[in-house]
């Protein structure tokens, strides 16, 4: 993962269904999610003779497909499934927590080539916020995002050269905690192991210095 893009696979599960209630189908859907369901979504279909039906997905990760087959089977009333193994490509991921007034709000950025494409923040917080100060879910985004667009923390790499710190992101392949850094005068990204980032010194003349210390104005 360098920034750009990254390609992984992930198994598509699918049944139609036509006997099962709204109330059933969301209630397995949430046991899904629960079983590790990477997705789940629903799509209304015409089955034979007309009957109205729905079409339940969901994505696995290579190596729970097997799992999360037998459980659509136990718990809807499908006979069977249909499996696909699909390739995806996906933008490179960062999140970074973003102090408000409320608390601390976790935004998740999507990168290509070291630029910030997409920028969200959690649901689950922007709610939070929403229900405590009893502001609208629009205003209370308004809010994150005129804080996220604060100056961002500077670094000074130990060979030279200033980074702007991006966040940090979990490789997709190999669960591996990232930081993302990119400098400050091109577009490429420099991706390093936090520990590596915020913990390791190198010896330069003799004397243990930071890899990277941050720059403070």
């Amino acid at each position: 993962m360098d920034g750009g893009t990254i390609n992984g696979e992930v198994f598509e599960i699918c049944a139609n269904i036509d006997d099962m209630t709204g109330e059933d189908l969301g209630a397995a859907m949430e046991i899904l999610l629960g079983e590790g369901a990477l997705d789940v979504w629903f799509e209304a279909i015409q089955m034979k003779k007309n009957r109205p039906a729905v079409k339940l997905s969901l994505l696995a990760a290579p190596g729970d497909e097997a799992r999360l087959a037998e459980a659509v089977l136990r718990h809807t009333t499908t006979l069977g499934v249909r499996m696909n193994r699909c390739s995806r490509v996906m933008l490179a991921r960062v999140s970074e927590t973003v102090e408000t007034e409320y608390g601390g709000v976790r935004i998740k950025r999507g990168l290509l080539g070291g630029e910030v494409v997409k920028e969200m923040p959690e649901y689950e917080d922007v709610r939070r916020i929403a229900r405590e100060s009893g502001q609208p879910l629009s205003a209370v985004r308004a809010m994150i995002a005129g804080g996220a667009g604060e100056a961002k923390r500077r670094f000074r790499h130990y060979k030279g050269g200033e980074y702007e710190y991006l966040g940090t992101a979990r490789h997709s392949e190999t669960e591996e905690e990232l930081v993302l850094y990119r400098p400050l005068y091109n577009d490429s990204g420099l991706w390093v192991r936090p520990k590596t980032m915020f913990f390791e010194n190198v010896t330069v003349e003799g004397k243990s210095v930071p890899r990277f210390e941050e720059i403070k104005d």
